[in-house]
């Protein structure tokens, strides 16, 4: 029922209708402590697979620390080197507001659990992100969310525009090439900058990071453009959580957190990501050239020059972070 989405106070009145017992808030508090124990043990739990895509994104929930404020759960999603998706990681640092530093910090955290070799990271325009991954993990891609920039362009025209202009954006991202992908640009950025001259700013200044999927096999793109696999996750956490106006502290919405992600992860294990199999040959010769090793997602693609001297200056890195912070 708390996995469900229902309250401690609510469960405890079921439970009472249906025993012909009295149950408090807190007697049913009592019993998901144990869930505590849990949450630690996936957030901790060390990462043996290759994932090759990784989506991040945050949410936010009302927490109470002497005050109520919206606090953003950071949230890392992979598809693993067989092609299903899986959480991998949730964090509440206890920021009222989304921040490239935490992300990095974040990502350090997966970093030590054994995230290794992952090819692109997914996520949406938030400043700084993209800085932060490369700075973890330097032979990764960074892939913009295209919808994301999608909708805050539409939000920054007239409603009256919105629907034709969306219309044009699509004939952007639908190119099957990046060379096609700047023409069709051009051509919209050319009838919709005369009406908008600083619309498509943030897109040529982030066109590299909006086209990194092109890099990739034609058979999986459409799952790595958007951050839309997380965001569906994200989505379920709402919808749990939607009963609870405010959590009293941050271990309650911990709790919902880690129960989504746990059933969420064993639904992911009834299907593999589609296009996922038909190229996963060609995403392993991907890793094998960008870190060298065999690439058969055990572990063994640390060997190789290039990648032993950025895991060295990676850990130089780590360490003087770990030693800032602290």
């Amino acid at each position: 029922m708390y996995q469900g989405g229902c309250s401690q106070r609510d469960i405890a009145k079921t439970l009472t209708h249906l025993l012909e017992g009295r149950y408090t808030a807190s007697y049913v508090s009592r019993v998901v402590s144990v869930v505590e124990e849990k949450i630690k043990e996936f957030n901790e739990r060390k990462i043996k697979k290759w994932y090759p895509f990784v989506y991040l994104d945050g949410t936010y929930m009302k927490i109470r620390r002497d005050v109520v404020e919206g606090e953003v759960v950071y949230i890392a999603l992979g598809i693993d080197e067989d092609g299903y998706k899986e959480v991998i990681g949730f964090w509440i640092p206890g920021s009222d507001g989304e921040s490239a530093i935490l992300w990095k910090q974040f990502l350090y955290q997966l970093r030590e659990r054994g995230l290794k070799e992952p090819l692109l990271f997914i996520g949406d325009g938030l400043k700084g992100l993209k800085e932060a991954v490369k700075e973890v993990y330097p032979l990764a891609d960074f892939q913009s969310c295209i919808l994301h920039k999608v909708r805050g362009t539409l939000k920054r025209v007239r409603r009256r525009d919105r629907e034709a202009l969306a219309v044009d954006l699509k004939k952007i991202y639908r190119q099957n090439s990046r060379e096609r992908f700047i023409e069709a640009f051009k051509e919209v950025k050319g009838v919709w900058g005369k009406i908008y001259p600083l619309l498509f700013k943030g897109w040529e200044e982030d066109l590299e990071s909006l086209t990194s999927y092109f890099k990739y096999p034609e058979g999986i793109r459409r799952s790595i453009y958007t951050t839309n696999v997380v965001e569906r996750f994200i989505k379920e956490v709402k919808r749990r959580s939607k009963v609870v106006e405010v959590f009293p502290k941050p271990v309650s919405a911990e709790k919902v957190v880690y129960l989504v992600a746990v059933e969420m992860n064993e639904s992911y294990r009834r299907r593999k990501v589609k296009g996922f199999e038909e190229v996963r040959e060609e995403l392993m010769s991907m890793r094998r050239k960008r870190y060298g090793g065999n690439g058969r997602g055990d572990g063994g693609g640390d060997g190789g020059g290039k990648c032993e001297e950025v895991e060295d200056n990676l850990k130089l890195r780590c360490n003087k972070f770990y030693t800032h912070k602290s």
